[in-house]
């Protein structure tokens, strides 16, 4: 079933639990959003990147962070699936659909994770190049091939 009152649900960062940084919030007027679905009821908040964790927020420039909450009628059941969410914004036809948490993670921990323009200049004399600006890879286990292309520093296999 989907929901077209809320449009702004999304799961794009499903490991959004309550964090200590703000009390748990147990009911759904304690969110910005609400939606009704016969005896569940959505509520929502677009946190921007902004993921909340233990004591800190962290940024997560790669996703927008949308807190969700399910507050089902005493008694009954339902099921949450990932496919069921998407975010539309600005009335755009394609829909942004959900990250895993192993996605979100691994672009918190790897900033390289995905490459962003940067600004790059070289100069070569006589076999030699210099290069300034280049993007600064973060290896992901020791000996990383991925973080050098000089084959003279590429450890051995």
């Amino acid at each position: 079933m989907r929901l077209t009152s809320l449009p702004l649900v999304s799961a794009l960062a499903a490991t959004l639990a309550a964090a200590d940084l703000k009390p748990p919030r147990t009911q759904p007027q304690h969110f910005p959003l609400q939606a009704k679905a016969g005896s569940l009821t959505l509520a929502a908040e677009y946190l921007v990147r902004g993921l909340p964790g233990d004591k800190e927020v962290f940024f997560v420039r790669d996703y927008l962070v949308v807190e969700i909450a399910f507050f089902p009628a005493p008694g009954s059941r339902f099921t949450i699936r990932n496919s069921a969410f998407s975010l539309l914004l600005n009335k755009d036809k394609t829909p942004l659909l959900p990250a895993t948490p192993q996605m979100v993670a691994a672009s918190l921990k790897y900033e390289d994770w995905t490459d962003r323009p940067t600004l790059q200049t070289g100069v070569s004399a006589d076999g030699g190049t210099i290069m300034i600006g280049g993007p600064q890879r973060t290896p992901r286990f020791p000996g990383d091939p991925t973080t050098t292309t000089d084959p003279a520093r590429t450890p051995p296999r």
